[in-house]
């Protein structure tokens, strides 16, 4: 009889449902893996082919796409660990490859519809690069409820280089489709790649083992204080730099560089639990508020330069502070729900997310370039 592999021994005493069930778990996993890495080759060459053929994209607008595709890692790379940890691997796997085939059949949906457009497509582009995040933090923490710790270099060999023959393989395979059908019917045999893989996962029955953390900071009041304190700090010394700043970088810049610079600081607060000293976290929520004041300095005073007198009142006085104050309701309301349902680290993970994720407006406006105040109509006629 053929001796099993150290893998499938492994298997056939992990089993859950039978003998030798986990080997077809993972089997099923590694069926799931070819498939989503295959769908995956095609997204990204046909994303890009169908902004430079049917909406006549130039260069930059074809590197903000790129970027997009993987600007998940950057805006969710960390919290999804946490995200995760406390959830189900199966079902975030599963969630993902269905949300990510019906994200990508809005495009040939919308080709059909003629309502092809550079945002949809940059929509697409990053609500599939978030979800892939997911989905593979959550497939390399699944692996070894599957195989064991004791079995995981040979289980990832295997799934490596499968990923690697997919990666070598894959733009080969979706050349011929991409020609026969055109870019944005071709995501349809994405989509349907990721529904296998999801059909895959979900054929696997290894019962996982939820542990829950939680973020719990043990501040005093007066280390409350302490800390809003230091942030009030970040924001005078933001106020004292600002001039200079906008002075030597622009207004524009300003605006978008900001939040890019120092918005990320924020996950030092939820990273705080993981072992980040508080002092570090202290700064970073200084260096926060530092970058939040100047944004907030070269913005009013690009909105008051631009505006006529006639309007003054109506933009800064009515709309500017409706938009920013009216907001805050709202997100309590929301960040009390999210945090209700996924814990106050997930939230504040997300909340460092959206922050950082602020600057994209103003880089893909002309704003990206605005180095001078330009001229106010009022002054202008006088």
């Amino acid at each position: 009889m053929r001796r099993l592999t150290p893998v499938g021994e492994a298997f056939c005493d992990r089993a859950t449902d039978s003998p030798g069930a986990s080997g077809d778990h993972f089997r099923w996993i590694f069926g799931a893996t070819v498939a989503g890495q295959l769908a995956d080759r095609f997204v990204y060459l046909a994303l890009p082919l169908v902004a430079i053929l049917w909406l006549d994209a130039d260069e930059f607008e074809v590197g903000v796409l790129t970027a997009m595709t993987t600007a998940g890692s950057l805006l969710i790379g960390l919290p999804a660990g946490a995200w995760v940890d406390r959830w189900r691997k199966r079902p975030v796997m599963v969630n993902t490859d269905l949300l990510r085939a019906a994200l990508l059949m809005t495009l040939p949906l919308a080709w059909w519809a003629d309502a092809l457009s550079i945002w949809l497509l940059y929509a697409i582009a990053l609500g599939h690069g978030l979800l892939t995040v997911l989905f593979e933090v959550g497939y390399t923490s699944y692996v070894p409820t599957l195989v064991g710790r004791d079995h995981l270099v040979e289980a990832n060999s295997r799934i490596a280089a499968a990923r690697s023959a997919v990666s070598i393989s894959g733009p080969g395979l979706a050349g011929p489709p991409v020609g026969w059908l055109g870019a944005p019917l071709t995501l349809i045999v994405s989509a349907a790649g990721m529904l296998l893989s999801a059909l895959g996962t979900l054929r696997i029955r290894t019962v996982e083992v939820v542990r829950p953390e939680a973020t719990d900071l043990d501040l005093s009041t007066s280390g409350i204080g302490s800390v809003l304190s230091a942030m009030a700090c970040g924001g005078f010394v933001g106020a004292l730099l600002a001039g200079r700043l906008i002075a030597r970088i622009g207004p524009g810049p300003a605006i978008w560089l900001a939040p890019l610079c120092t918005a990320p600081a924020a996950a030092l607060l939820p990273a705080t639990a993981t072992g980040v000293p508080r002092w570090l976290t202290v700064a970073g929520l200084a260096l926060l508020s530092f970058g939040g004041v100047v944004r907030l300095i070269a913005q009013a005073g690009l909105q008051q330069r631009v505006t006529p007198d006639r309007l003054l009142g109506r933009m800064s006085g009515a709309t500017v502070r409706f938009v920013q104050w009216g907001s805050m309701p709202v997100a309590a309301l929301l960040g009390g729900a999210l945090g209700g349902l996924f814990g106050a680290s997930a939230v504040l993970w997300i909340g460092t997310a959206g922050m950082t994720a602020a600057f994209l407006p103003a880089l893909l406006s002309p704003l990206r370039a605005t180095d001078q105040l330009p001229e106010n109509e009022s002054t202008a006629a006088q």
